[in-house]
């Protein structure tokens, strides 16, 4: 019988084994964590106000360009399926800087307490839209969603198509939807602020039943990937929230779906 998701927050063994399936699962996709690191380094510095502007915008464009960069050229790939041009670096750039200005890496607000500013957030997210102009009248929540990682990634999660809609959420579909029910109904399954939101909320109620260690935990997982070198980097890696909740989430698909293949 497969285990119920938040039993992979809740329990530190079950969390060890989510996170080496996810190890195994994401080694066919392009598994990169040192990638992923050197970006939230160049975040914190592109968005430490310390730093002069014409730097902290280079800075920026270096992570911009790379989430635009198609997949077999190393990238994320979030202009895929655009009808229009996305907003420029320096847009985007300057939107974070002044929309989310109360949402820095390092922080009061995070994902286990974000809550309280749902109101604020929803009004924020609405505003991006135009980011990324689709033929369809839906939100762009897989890229907007990468933006807003490398925004701060002790925040916002990423939302992808491939792994988190049609294989996690598909997963927990059941769980997913209970929740959302319950924390903000009524359900829906459309690309919208309020869905992604509802991700986001899902990842609070996740983390906050977790065992006491998780994040512990977590962090010492991911200084044994190759190429962390956690001690040489700007970031805590124990506040990785979304982070952390991602890989939990991926790694709970495939220990309970794929047969584990985490030993």
């Amino acid at each position: 019988m497969s285990q119920s998701v938040q039993n992979y927050f809740g329990s530190e063994e079950a969390q060890k084994r989510a996170l080496r399936a996810c190890c195994h699962f994401l080694c066919a996709i392009d598994w990169a964590v040192s990638d992923r690191l050197r970006l939230y380094d160049d975040s914190r510095h592109a968005f430490d106000p310390a730093v002069p502007a014409d730097d902290a915008l280079k800075c920026f464009r270096q992570i911009y360009d790379e989430l635009v960069r198609p997949p077999r050229a190393g990238g994320w790939g979030i202009a895929r399926n655009a009808s229009g041009p996305l907003w420029t670096a320096e847009k985007t750039f300057e939107f974070l800087k002044a929309e989310f200005s109360n949402l820095p890496w390092g922080g009061p607000v995070n994902l286990i307490n974000f809550q309280n500013i749902q109101t604020t957030l929803l009004s924020s997210l609405e505003k991006m839209k135009s980011f990324k102009p689709l033929k369809s009248s839906e939100w762009p929540t897989m890229a907007i969603s990468k933006v807003l990682h490398f925004y701060n990634a002790e925040l916002f999660p990423v939302y992808d198509n491939a792994v988190i809609d049609q294989k996690v959420l598909k997963r927990f579909k059941n769980e997913f939807k209970d929740f959302c029910l319950a924390f903000s109904p009524p359900w829906n399954w459309e690309n919208t602020p309020t869905f992604y939101r509802n991700y986001m909320g899902w990842g609070a109620y996740l983390l906050g039943a977790a065992h006491a260690r998780f994040m512990e935990v977590f962090a010492e997982w991911l200084a044994k990937q190759p190429g962390a070198d956690l001690s040489k980097r700007h970031f805590d890696a124990k506040r990785l929230f979304a982070t952390a909740y991602e890989y939990t989430l991926i790694g709970a698909y495939a220990d309970s779906y794929c047969g584990g293949q985490s030993a």
